[in-house]
């Protein structure tokens, strides 16, 4: 029914725009937002709890296949009043599996440019140092390079609903001169 051509005409939206993901953010979240309804529609009705389960299960795929996007990793059903409170437990829940933060706690020198996997980092949310938050699980590599010192060079891993912390003092680089 109404349900069957919201989401049809929401999933075209998001194939016809493939190419610019960071767009689509209000129209994923009208359809995951549409499996949730049907999944609450679903729940009270007599054998409807299978179907429920497909809808929510949809709008959790989703929800990864949003955040797995990095121009969408920081995504959010906000303002939470405009969307079914199971939303936005699906949203917490699937960020908590797949995805951690990472935080640089002390730099010195303090102007050294901080790289994750070949990015840079801007400053960690209410921080003013480097980090980032909805980073995904796994191995990462980051770099510190300032000028004149030595750069270094990690691997750090991300874990599930946690934040690294690192501290980072560069070694002056060595001068041939005497």
């Amino acid at each position: 029914g109404d349900y069957d051509r919201a989401i049809e005409a929401l999933r075209a939206n998001i194939e016809r725009n493939k190419a610019h993901p960071e767009a689509l953010g209000d129209t994923y979240l009208q359809l995951i937002k549409t499996y949730v309804f049907l999944g609450n529609d679903y729940k009270f009705r007599p054998q409807g709890r299978e179907m429920s389960n497909i809808n929510y299960r949809a709008a959790r795929e989703l929800i990864v296949d949003v955040l797995e996007k990095p121009e969408l990793r920081h995504l959010k059903p906000e303002p939470a009043a405009e969307f079914p409170p199971e939303m936005i437990t699906f949203f917490s829940e699937v960020r908590a599996q797949k995805f951690g933060n990472f935080r640089v706690v002390r730099l010195v020198p303090r102007n050294a440019v901080v790289m994750f996997d070949g990015d840079t980092l801007g400053t960690f949310p209410g921080d003013a140092m480097p980090g980032d938050t909805d980073l995904p699980i796994g191995t990462h590599r980051v770099q510190v390079r300032a000028a004149g010192y030595e750069d270094v060079v990690e691997d750090i891993t991300i874990s599930p609903s946690s934040t690294l912390e690192r501290s980072y003092e560069m070694k002056k680089k060595r001068t041939t001169a005497w």
